[in-house]
């Protein structure tokens, strides 16, 4: 079996360690092709949910990002590191007062909800051009930016001092090790991540990811395989659909507008696909009832509609 051309997505389940970076390349050598990129990066400390795309669908990660994301976040209170998690350099410590434990649920509560997370320093979010991690590293100082994200939910599950274990639901660019330093923040004694665990990403689930040691020493086959993998067709179904012609498919392939089905307003992504129900494409709904094809991925000679 080769990895078919369009491509897919492959849900794994990344360890601690390996940056997804790492992960990618795995799944390069097994599915036998460079076309390998992932829709969100997870931390080297974190473990769980990392959505790997092949293929001529690696153009829609940047639909993945407006997926909810689910965690499991266990922070440590009494200090906090240059990094927000263990991997970084303890910048200060504290007394954990009894009290503070008291204070849990009421600083979780007010980090729910539309809120302006600073940054962490060592983060990929560029500055002049140059991720911040890399002048961290050089020892630079570093302004940080804040950015507006959403947290859906911040719930407390238990607590064995000097650490408690938290659920976290939240949208894209939200950083949990920032909620954590927050936290420490908010009950003046600091806090950092100690271990995290992406549990969901919209609909997939860990309990669904094929673990990253059977990843690296898989076949193509079993790569290809349900419940982790997802072929191209089935990717975005909360998104408008086209059924197109034959004719409609050239008009994509050629960069052609084509049709919008209806229910649709002018901006909404829509996803064209042909008679047999294959991924063509990913367009933009534009004036005059119509679908400016975004993102193609068929060529002019490859279409198998009759």
């Amino acid at each position: 079996m080769a990895a078919p051309t369009i491509g897919g997505l492959v849900n794994v389940n990344k360890g601690r360690g390996p940056t997804s970076h790492d992960v990618v390349d795995m799944a390069r050598r097994a599915l036998g092709t460079r076309r390998v990129g992932h829709a969100g990066t997870l931390d080297p400390a974190a473990h769980g949910v990392l959505l790997i795309l092949f293929g001529r669908v690696t153009r829609l990660a940047r639909f993945f990002g407006d997926y909810r994301k689910q965690y499991r976040a266990v922070v440590k209170l009494g200090a906090e590191t240059s990094t927000g998690d263990d991997e970084g350099e303890i910048l200060y410590t504290r007394e954990v007062p009894a009290g503070a434990y008291d204070g849990l649920a009421a600083v979780a509560r007010s980090l729910e909800g539309e809120i302006a997370q600073e940054v962490p320093t060592f983060s990929a979010v560029k500055r002049g051009g140059e991720p911040l991690y890399k002048k961290a590293r050089r020892g630079e100082a570093v302004a940080a930016p804040t950015r507006t994200v959403t947290v859906y939910r911040l719930e407390i599950e238990s607590v064995e001092p000097p650490t408690f274990t938290a659920f976290v639901e939240c949208g894209g660019g939200t950083y949990v090790r920032a909620l954590a330093r927050d936290v420490g923040r908010k009950l003046g004694v600091g806090g950092y991540l100690v271990d995290l665990t992406r549990l969901a990403v919209g609909p997939f689930a860990v309990a669904d990811a094929l673990p990253q040691d059977r990843l690296a020493n898989a076949g193509i086959d079993e790569v290809l395989a349900a419940p982790h993998f997802t072929p191209a067709a089935e990717l975005l179904p909360e998104l408008a659909l086209a059924r197109l012609s034959a004719a409609q498919v050239e008009d994509v392939a050629h960069g052609r507008f084509v049709p919008a089905p209806g229910g649709v307003s002018v901006g909404d992504a829509v996803r064209l696909l042909d008679s047999n129900g294959e991924l063509v494409g990913v367009g933009v709904a534009a004036e005059g009832g119509r679908v400016k094809p975004d993102a193609v991925f068929v060529k002019p000679g490859e279409l198998r509609n009759g």
